[in-house]
């Protein structure tokens, strides 16, 4: 096990695949805090393309996810549950994460917790802070964004959302 890596400690396993961005993350349940994180972007491999290309995304994620997860099986022992996105995203790079926790939810004996892409990138907001709710967000995120209400309760509000992508392309461009 290498320096710094705590075992004991309940964990939960993060897995982002929704685009063309490999990313394992590694939370302690009780603190929320960061334990381990690594991205791997794909945008030199896309960039000759002006864009991504969804079957080069899922062939470039089977090859960065396991590469990632190797470097944390020191943790295996400590998690309690598998974070996979789910949805929205292009559906054969959702497919790369998704296989992936299922196969580690049936090797490790411990569920799969499947994740909107979209309300991961606000709970991301609170790593290793307590949740100030209710809020209001601006969600920027490609074809996605939006202005949110954000309450204690599981059900969200869309406060807007076309006048939303509109405007941010405007502002881009």
């Amino acid at each position: 096990m290498a320096v710094g890596k705590r075992v004991g400690d309940a964990m939960i396993l993060s897995i982002e695949s929704s685009c063309d961005d490999s990313s394992i993350a590694i939370t302690e349940i009780a603190t929320k805090k960061l334990i381990y994180h690594k991205k791997i972007s794909q945008e030199l491999e896309h960039s000759q393309y002006g864009g991504v290309v969804p079957e080069l995304a899922s062939r470039l994620h089977a090859v960065a996810l396991p590469a990632i997860l190797s470097e944390c099986e020191a943790w295996f022992g400590s998690l309690k549950a598998i974070a996979v996105t789910n949805e929205p995203g292009l559906g054969v790079t959702l497919i790369e994460g998704v296989v992936m926790a299922k196969a580690l939810s049936i090797a490790l004996h411990i569920p799969i917790l499947p994740i909107n892409h979209l309300k991961g990138h606000i709970y991301s907001l609170f790593i290793e802070k307590e949740s100030q709710l209710p809020l209001t967000v601006l969600l920027v995120s490609g074809g996605h964004t939006q202005l949110m209400k954000v309450n204690l309760t599981p059900r969200w509000k869309r406060l807007r959302r076309r006048w939303m992508t509109v405007t941010v392309k405007a502002l881009i461009k």
